[in-house]
This record gives structure tokens, C-alpha cells and sequence, in this order.
């Protein structure tokens, strides 16, 4: 099996790299720390499974997943990120995406995802990502919040739970202008007046598990 992962973080990288030997003994693990290098290594080698995290430097994990599954849809990959919110995993499937672990995961979880992933099936953490894939299948309307891109919906979640613009810039890795770039253009799109519009929406659609 050839596994690519992708993650910018040196350590998080040596570290899925060493639990992944541990069992996948003969695996053939490559390395890269941006979307760019992760393309451009797929486009010259063929893998059976990509690891890659959400956030990269150069672009987010999201865009590279489009990129990939539309020039190599027969690459199996996994999204790796800290965030649980249910809509970062139903964007992820919505993508292409097989699969969606936390940073945080264990060995086992890791694993077992692969495996199952693998074997053709998807492995997502919450299970309200099969009901809504199910119901998308439908004639169910889209969501207003389904037009907006990763970072936009990174800020609306950041926005939710209370988080301030600058911390919502260092987790994505982006400047504060940038930040009230994607919220201006979050807030235009889903015609928001203020932040207790945002919470109201979050809880009405159920797009965090808990704001407090």
C-alpha cells in the first residue's frame, strides 16, 4: 500500500508516519507539507490513500481535496483536523472525501479507519453524516450555509463559539485582514446583521454540537 500524508507539522507527520508502520509494516509512506507538493507528488506517483489535514499554508485542505478527486478520483483520502463540527465532516463527503479523523484520534481509530476506507467503505466520526448524505440524495433544498467556502464556514463556526478574529486567524493559519475579508463576505452571503443572527442560525441548523 502507498500512503501519502500531507500535514505542514513536521511532528504531527513523523508521528502518524511511526503508527502507521506498526502496522501497515511493508507500507510505502511519503511525506509533504503543502497542497502544491501533495498534488504535484500525485500527479507523478500513484497512492492508494492521502492523509491530509484540513489546514495547509498555501491553500486550504478542502480546495486540495476538490483538486484531487477531479484529477485523480481514484485516490482514496482521509481529511485530518481538529475541528468536530458535523458540517466540516459533510463538507469533506460533499468533496469527495472518504473518511474524517480528528488530530486528536488514537492509534486504533486511526486504524480502523483505514482499514474500513480501504475496503471501499466510508468512515466518518458522526453519524448524522450518513443521515444527511441519505437525505441530500432527495429532493431536499441545500442549506443557505452550503455556499460558502471552508474558510467562510471556519469563521461563521469561530464566530458561533464566541472565538475573536484573531484567534480564528491563528487556527487557520490567516491574517486578521484576511479573516474580516472572509466575514464580510460570510455575512453578505448569508445576509447576517450580527453575531446573535450567527448563533441563532448555528443552533437553528444544528452546525455545532453546543454553543454556550
Amino acid at each position: 500500500m502507498k500512503i501519502l500524508i500531507c500535514d505542514d507539522h513536521i511532528f504531527h507527520r513523523e508521528g502518524i508516519k511511526l503508527a502507521l508502520k506498526r502496522t501497515f509494516i511493508d507500507a510505502d509512506i511519503h511525506e509533504a507539507d503543502t497542497a502544491k507538493s501533495a498534488l504535484k507528488t500525485i500527479a507523478e506517483t500513484k497512492y492508494d490513500l492521502v492523509l491530509l489535514d484540513i489546514r495547509l499554508p498555501d491553500c486550504s485542505g478542502m480546495q486540495a481535496l476538490q483538486k484531487m478527486q477531479m484529477e485523480h478520483p481514484e485516490v482514496k483520502v482521509i481529511m485530518v483536523s481538529q475541528h468536530d463540527e458535523l458540517q466540516f465532516m459533510q463538507q469533506s463527503r460533499k468533496f469527495g472525501a472518504k473518511g474524517y479523523l480528528n488530530k486528536n484520534m488514537d492509534y486504533d481509530d486511526l486504524i480502523l479507519a483505514i482499514n474500513v476506507v480501504m475496503k471501499g467503505k466510508p468512515y466518518f466520526m458522526d453519524e448524522r453524516v450518513y443521515d444527511s448524505s441519505t437525505k441530500n440524495n432527495g429532493n431536499d433544498k441545500s442549506k443557505p450555509h452550503d455556499a460558502l467556502t471552508f474558510q467562510e464556514l471556519s469563521v461563521m463556526i469561530g464566530l458561533a463559539t464566541k472565538k475573536s478574529q484573531k484567534a480564528i486567524a491563528t487556527e487557520l493559519n490567516l491574517s486578521a485582514k484576511t479573516i474580516f475579508s472572509h466575514k464580510k463576505r460570510m455575512m453578505t452571503k448569508m445576509e447576517f446583521a450580527s453575531i446573535a443572527d450567527i448563533i441563532d442560525y448555528c443552533r437553528e441548523y444544528d452546525i455545532i454540537s453546543k454553543i454556550n
